[in-house]
Parts: structure tokens; sequence; C-alpha cells
């Protein structure tokens, strides 16, 4: 179950523009991003997300409810993590950076994770494609590295 609480904004201090009755406006659409964010951590790397319904429980004390439809689609288990396109760097030492396992449940943010640490690594550099393999499914990523090395 996904719960979030926001303060419920009255006309004189709504900046969104955002209309209760319409569902309409950035903060609708940033309390979806935020569900789908949370079940693409947990697996679902294609859930579908819409918000439903939107009311305010406390005026004063600015909680409001939302009623999403999710559709969670298939769990995604990560089989593997390779790499192309590298010819300085051991792909153990690529494949280190990321703290997610194969086999592991699919986490989007252990890759980002991942990725940051890449772009210190020394002697990397060029073009790098990593690849994301599910059963059934690939993932690619392409990446450029600059050497930032004085020569």
């Amino acid at each position: 179950m996904l719960e979030y609480s926001a303060p419920v904004l009255r006309p004189a201090e709504n900046p969104f523009n955002f209309d209760l009755a319409s569902h309409n406006g950035p903060m609708s659409k940033e309390m979806v991003e935020r569900a789908r964010y949370k079940l693409q951590r947990e697996g679902y790397c294609k859930a579908d997300v819409s918000l439903n319904d939107l009311r305010p429980i406390d005026l004063i004390g600015g909680t409001i409810a939302l009623t999403l439809a999710i559709e969670e689609g298939q769990q995604f288990h990560l089989q593997q993590i390779g790499f192309s396109g590298n010819k300085e760097l051991p792909e153990s030492q690529l494949r280190q950076q990321f703290e997610i396992a194969d086999g592991d449940v699919f986490d989007v943010e252990q890759i980002r994770k991942g990725l940051e640490p890449l772009r210190d690594l020394p002697g990397l550099s060029g073009e790098l494609t990593m690849y994301l393999r599910f059963s059934g499914l690939q993932f690619l990523v392409a990446t450029r590295f600059r050497n930032l090395e004085a020569k």
C-alpha cells in the first residue's frame, strides 16, 4: 500500500494552480511519478500508475487522500549486468560498482547509484554500453565517458 500526505493547497496558496476537482496540475503528476518510482524500486519496471481520485481529508491539517490505479505488471529479477565497448578495464571491476546481485529483484535506484562511480574510474573513456538482462528481456544503457586526465 502506498501512502502519501501533502498539504491541501487553497487557491491563494496554490503556486501550481492545482485543481482538486479535476486532479490536474504538476502536484498530481508528481504523486503519480513517486508511486511509479517506488514500484520501479521493487522490480516493477513497466508499472502503469494513474490518479483515480483525490479528496481533501483534513483542511486544517492539510491532509489529502489519493486513489491510484496501479497495474504492477511483471516483477523483474536481474539475470546479468554486462558491458561492451570497454577496452581499458576488466568487466569485473565495472560490475562491482553495482550493489545489486544477479537474481535480485531489480531496483532502478541501485543501477543509478552504480553508474555514478563509473564516471570516476581512472582509465575509463569512450563509449560504454551496459546491458541489463532479465528473463526474455534486455535493456541497453549507453553512456559516454571522457578521460579527463591531462595528456
